[in-house]
């Protein structure tokens, strides 16, 4: 994880972002892991499993398998 990575906030600059794509553009909001999978489990699915399928220092994609 990065420094700042417990800060919630929509941001336009950080690990990842280069300034001439759509996320410097229009921003995005960061939220710690916990928080997206308690949003997303709120709604109502079941989890049945989570990768990283990623090989990068830092997670950029989540994969969830859920069940309703």
């Amino acid at each position: 994880m990065h420094p700042g990575y417990r800060d919630e906030r929509r941001y336009t600059d950080g690990p990842g972002v280069t300034e001439h794509r759509l996320r410097a553009k229009v921003s995005a909001s960061h939220l710690t892991l916990g928080h997206l999978l308690a949003a997303f489990l709120d709604a109502g699915p079941e989890l049945e499993t989570c990768e990283e399928p990623e090989t990068r220092a830092y997670p950029i994609m989540l994969a969830l398998r859920c069940r309703r």
